[in-house]
């Protein structure tokens, strides 16, 4: 199995991945987001490296690139973008594969050539316990590694190549790096790009629903264990040809070796959640659970900095795109926070979308260079002001703008019954329908969640007609005019269960003219979470919210009957006149979560006037 993180695309950067890339032109912006238009010829030709270890007040060295124009004169003072990983600032090519590349390849090699040639500086650093660097890792984002940031922050403005103007940006952990970096409030740091991150670590991985994604926390565990031990986690035999380990700071091998046996102390991450089950729950490994380290935990902290956030996600990026628009709901009343959700999956390389799967042909690097253009260098000011929102709606493959999220749509009710029907109108009559349980059920490997560890590509949920055919379903009749659903769906179930535990996956499709079965969302919850959280609640959301803590963890009494309501991921999708819309139900996916549901486990769900099954969806209306 193919084990390189998926912000290759972006921030890593192996031999498979400078293979030419194919653009596709239906998810690239034609008027919104407007394109960015690059200075042409750019000011800077050709990019200049220079490696070094920054010592930390602790004594802890941090090995650090720093990226430069060729032509740099002495002197000249450039606004500077900070990118802090943990998987690796650079690769140490073998020979000769050393003689023709200095590692900057691929997409993200391309996209820090740009931002150089346009006048930045870019300072990469692999973040303590990883890489090249020393210390120890006790888990992500810990105290030490964010006031680590702080300093870099401080060394980065006395460098005489330094105006006083930094950004740091990141996808999915460097993402988050930034986002706590943001929470420092440190004066000389003006923007944050957060790309493809999480904002709640329970709900949005490791956990979803308060189903444990085991495949991830199991897989991403060991790789990281790999990386730190400067080792690729990837059987390909072309990257180990060319890839000898972490990029080396020069003439510092001693430290190097100092540094990986320094790792040897990090705490193992599929160890550490090993006993973690609620929001609250503490690892007896590292002493803290998932609420210590959970971006929304500094919320206030970031409000409190004032500084503009762009938060950036794609439609089959795990459950990523609901936590950008988390952190756009509780940010953007307090300071400039901008929204983009594209039809894409971790890291933005394909466009994912069923009607135009394709190479990604978007650019990513000009919407970051345009975000940081204007913070960076023109002071918070623009001559073509946009939205705070965009958005890429499926089906339609056309952009949207708003000033808010979700646009305005009704919430329409539709109901289950007993014909595997979903109605506009309530059941007329009473009864329910049975659920057995089926756990050999999985949504594959070409799935979303996925996307947040291997290499997803155009053929993600191409089998889903076939996969899904054994699932239990409730369809509309065809429709008689095209449905936009943009915003977040949820489903109620009034159900009764032979089982005093049991995990509920439900999946949104689209059927097309010929029956064939489209894969468009999915929502999953652990059913004794049911209960739903009104008070005490960790952020604001806009859809139903659970607690996941211990006292409210309750387990199902058989026979009785409960109501559940859960949301389905967010999406903007337009099923198309002629089509129907299905829902899907699971009890299982045993390709990524662990399942809590017994195997002969029953769920019977009520189908009646006065405790009906229903999905809400949220419909736009035609103009």
């Amino acid at each position: 199995m193919k084990r390189i993180f998926p912000l290759i695309a972006l921030f890593f950067y192996v031999i498979s991945a400078l293979q030419a890339q194919n653009q596709a032109l239906a998810d690239v912006a034609v008027t919104v987001p407007r394109p960015y238009v690059y200075a042409d010829p750019a000011p800077f030709k050709g990019v200049q490296i220079k490696t070094q270890y920054v010592t930390m007040p602790d004594s802890v060295k941090l090995a650090v690139d720093v990226y430069l124009p060729k032509n740099y004169v002495s002197g000249t003072r450039l606004p500077v973008l900070l990118h802090q990983t943990r998987y690796w600032r650079g690769p140490q090519l073998r020979w000769p594969f050393s003689m023709f590349s200095n590692g900057l390849k691929g997409r993200y090699g391309k996209a820090v050539t740009t931002f150089v040639e346009n006048g930045y500086a870019f300072v990469n650093v692999d973040v303590r316990g990883s890489g090249a660097s020393g210390g120890s890792r006790e888990y992500p984002w810990s105290p030490p590694e964010v006031s680590d940031g702080t300093h870099i922050l401080d060394w980065i403005v006395a460098q005489p190549w330094c105006n006083g103007n930094i950004g740091s940006l990141g996808g999915s952990y460097s993402g988050t790096a930034a986002e706590f970096l943001a929470s420092t409030r440190h004066p000389n740091l003006k923007a944050v790009a957060l790309m493809y991150s999480l904002f709640d670590v329970y709900d949005d991985i490791a956990f979803p629903g308060g189903v444990h994604f085991k495949w991830f926390t199991d897989n991403w565990g060991e790789a990281n264990s790999m990386l730190d031990q400067n080792k690729l986690p990837t059987k390909s035999f072309k990257a180990h040809l060319a890839v000898k380990g972490v990029r080396k700071v020069k003439g510092q091998g001693k430290v190097l070796r100092e540094a990986i046996k320094s790792h040897h102390a990090n705490k193992s991450v599929s160890e550490t959640v090993a006993d973690i089950q609620f929001r609250d729950s503490k690892s007896s490994v590292a002493g803290v659970g998932p609420e210590d380290f959970s971006p929304y935990h500094v919320l206030d902290a970031i409000r409190k900095s004032k500084i503009a956030i762009y938060c950036y996600s794609g439609w089959f990026d795990g459950p990523y795109q609901h936590a950008s628009i988390r952190r756009w709901l509780n940010l953007h009343n307090f300071q400039d926070v901008r929204l983009t959700i594209g039809p894409w999956e971790h890291g933005g390389s394909y466009n994912l979308s069923p009607f135009s799967r394709a190479e990604a042909g978007f650019d990513h690097t000009g919407e970051m260079l345009k975000f940081f253009d204007q913070y960076l260098k023109n002071e918070g000011k623009t001559t073509q002001p946009e939205p705070k929102v965009h958005y890429y709606t499926m089906g339609e493959e056309a952009w949207h703008a708003n000033e808010t999220w979700p646009p305005t749509a009704k919430m329409e009710e539709w109901y289950f019954d007993h014909e595997g029907k979903l109605s506009s109108k309530k059941p007329s009559k009473g009864g329910t329908v049975e659920i057995k349980a089926n756990n050999q059920f999985g949504t594959g490997t070409q799935t979303r969640w996925r996307s947040l560890m291997t290499d997803v590509n155009q053929t993600a949920y191409a089998d889903w007609n076939q996969r899904s055919a054994p699932l239990t379903h409730f369809e509309t009749d065809t429709l008689a005019q095209n449905m936009e659903i943009t915003g977040h769906p949820e489903v109620e179930f009034c159900l009764t269960s032979s089982s005093v535990d049991g995990d509920m996956h439900v999946y949104l499709e689209d059927v097309d003219e010929n029956g064939q079965a489209i894969y468009v969302s999915e929502g999953l919850i652990r059913l004794p979470f049911h209960k739903e959280e009104y008070k005490n609640k960790p952020y604001y959301d806009i859809v139903t919210q659970h607690a996941y803590r211990e006292k409210d963890f309750v387990l199902l009494n058989p026979g009785q009957l409960y109501r559940v309501r859960f949301d389905i991921l967010p999406t903007s999708y337009l099923f198309l006149k002629g089509h129907k819309l299905r829902v899907s139900i699971a009890t299982a996916d045993r390709d990524h979560f662990r399942s809590y549901t017994p195997d002969d486990a029953v769920w019977s769900l009520s189908i009646a006037t006065l405790y009906p099954s229903k999905i809400y969806l949220p419909v736009v209306q035609s103009e």
